[in-house]
């Protein structure tokens, strides 16, 4: 093997974490032009030196010549001694520092060394994108290698898989344009070039269903958990394109072959293999990873389960989210909104699932972050065969606003329904259950106001045979007599009049329901107004009559209808 050149002492290096991964992660000797490989000449220690590689020259073990390694602390505040900063090479990264050890760990074949190492570097960094990007970075020498340049020019094989699993790049080049598998092969590791070269094919067989691509690559022992590259981050393994995809073969060969099953994809939300599965509604792979023991609770980026993904899966198919109900996944645990997966199979109408939910013990009275229950949205979509499940189930017909994170208008399930699709249905099922038909909005207005304003006669009627207070004000002042004088409905005034509404009741401005027919030019809703002893003559706070307004808005019909009504012609303009 050749020795690397001597170089300069090493030096301390410091770098700020918004560029360490552009530069250097990992340092070893800061000499120009270091070779990839450690040098065959004992580097003395502090300690006793780490247990001397065993030679193989099969490009799958260490390397032939023993070399003992500088052990040092993986992770200390050498920043704080002037002394160490002379003797190792450091980076800071946020508050810890790493130094020469990994370089020196990959180097030398130290497996279980670069495994705690890496532990402990992605431990130290808050940023979750970075921290997955450390094997990414390069070493500081004139080639810019990675890691695995390291590791295969040294054909440590062992080292090499630890470090492709942990998100290193096959494909990275040099500035020699040299990829690690060049480097293997160039140094008479043959065999571990050819595994290198051998994934970019499995990760396109993979992802393209090719099984049987995949069963040679595999028998020709190819690297199972390798990733490519998405952007500038870790992309997805073999088994997450199989997942995806809904190749349940390939993906069965995947697993067997030593897939991780649990794997992240820090650019694709950080989902595993079963998130993608469940989300594109593929249930032969949903199975197949629920059988081999795949996390069922794992939580990608935005919160979502791979059961909230099941509920709203591309297929629409339900299987996928039976199983994991099935298999005991975890019922509650929201996204970043709040929302369970109860909340995404009521709004998507899923009767069968909502049953399977509730029956797993999903909580019917859960809230997401805008104070919405499941209840009220399914008051809105007017399904009441899942309403009448929840409200079986315990949901609340009258949450208490108060103990909810927010209340937005609407959040109630009758304030809902009277919106809703199939309101009168589903109003009439929450009268039967207790819910309070009085409860009020933000603007104040009843569920009574809203459906007058709508226009909706029956439904008005059916909140008052429920008890609909008419005499009710908004924040605004108005009534609902007012509401449906302004909206023109007369048989509802009627029902309002018969019901003991007052009719010559005055808003925040003094405007009777009189003022709001005749501003509106509502002919007939004045004539009932007049016939149930409105007064015609009375002003509102500007001193205007109902005749003042029908006429400074060009209605005379109402006029010549007030007028005959005994309307002052001499009243204040």
């Amino acid at each position: 093997m050749l020795n690397p050149p001597n170089g300069p002492r090493p030096v301390s290096v410091t770098l700020p974490l918004a560029v360490v991964f552009c530069l250097a992660l990992v340092l070893g000797s800061a000499c120009s032009g270091r070779d990839p490989r450690p040098s065959s000449g004992p580097q003395q220690s502090a300690g006793a030196p780490l247990q001397e590689p065993v030679a193989s020259g099969n490009g799958d073990g260490d390397m032939v010549s023993p070399l003992p390694v500088d052990t040092g602390s993986s992770l200390d505040a050498r920043q704080d001694n002037p002394a160490s900063r002379d003797n190792a090479p450091v980076v800071d990264v946020d508050a810890y520092v790493v130094h020469s050890d990994l370089y020196n760990a990959v180097a030398n074949g130290h497996t279980e060394v670069v495994d705690t190492l890496i532990a402990e570097i992605r431990a130290g960094i808050r940023n979750e994108w970075d921290r997955d990007r450390v094997v990414l970075a390069v070493v500081e020498d004139a080639k810019a290698n990675t890691l695995l340049h390291v590791a295969a020019a040294n054909g440590h094989g062992a080292v090499a898989k630890l470090l492709l699993q942990a998100g290193a790049s096959v494909t990275a080049q040099n500035n020699d344009n040299k990829t690690p598998a060049d480097l293997a092969r160039q140094h008479g590791h043959e065999n571990l070039a050819q595994r290198l070269e051998r994934v970019p094919q499995l990760l396109a067989a993979a992802a393209d269903g090719d099984v049987a691509q995949v069963e040679t690559l595999l028998a020709a022992g190819v690297y199972v958990n390798a990733r490519r590259l998405r952007g500038r981050g870790l992309g997805p393994m073999p088994l997450h394109d199989a997942a995806e995809k809904g190749y349940a073969h390939v993906a069965r060969l995947l697993v067997e072959a030593g897939a991780n099953v649990n794997a992240r994809v820090p650019q694709d939300f950080y989902n595993t293999p079963l998130h993608l599965a469940a989300h594109a509604g593929h249930t032969a792979v949903v199975k197949l990873l629920i059988d081999v023991g795949a996390s069922l609770d794992e939580r990608a980026l935005g919160g979502s389960t791979p059961l909230l993904l099941a509920t709203g899966n591309e297929r629409g198919d339900p299987e996928p989210a039976k199983l994991l109900i099935q298999a005991g996944a975890d019922p509650n645990i929201p996204n970043r909104y709040g929302r369970t997966p109860l909340f995404w199979v009521v709004m998507n109408g899923q009767a069968e699932l909502v049953r399977l939910l509730l029956q797993a013990g999903a909580d019917a009275n859960a809230a997401d972050r805008y104070g919405a229950t499941p209840l009220r949205f399914a008051a809105e979509s007017g399904s009441v065969d899942i309403a009448e499940a929840l409200l079986s189930a315990g949901a609340d017909v009258n949450p208490d606003p108060s103990s909810l994170p927010t209340f937005h208008d609407g959040n109630t399930p009758l304030l809902a329904a009277v919106g809703g699709r199939n309101p009168t249905a589903m109003v009439a099922l929450l009268i039967r259950h207790g819910v309070d038909v009085n409860a009020k909005d933000e603007h104040g207005n009843a569920p009574l106001h809203l459906v007058i304003h709508e226009g909706n006669g029956a439904l008005a009627k059916l909140l008052i045979e429920g008890g609909a207070d008419v005499l009710a004000t908004n924040n605004a002042g108005n009534s609902p007599v007012q509401v449906a004088a302004f909206a023109g409905l007369p048989e509802v005034i009627t029902l309002l009049v018969e019901a003991g509404a007052p009719i010559n009741v005055q808003d925040q401005v003094g405007d009777t329901p009189l003022h709001d027919a005749a501003l509106q030019g509502r002919v007939e809703a004045a004539r009932v107004l007049l016939d149930a002893g409105a007064d015609v003559n009375i002003k509102n706070n500007e001193g205007k009559t109902p005749l003042n307004l029908a006429r400074q808005h060009g209605h005379e019909n109402v006029a010549d209808l007030l007028i005959d009504a005994g309307a002052g012609l001499n009243a204040a303009a």
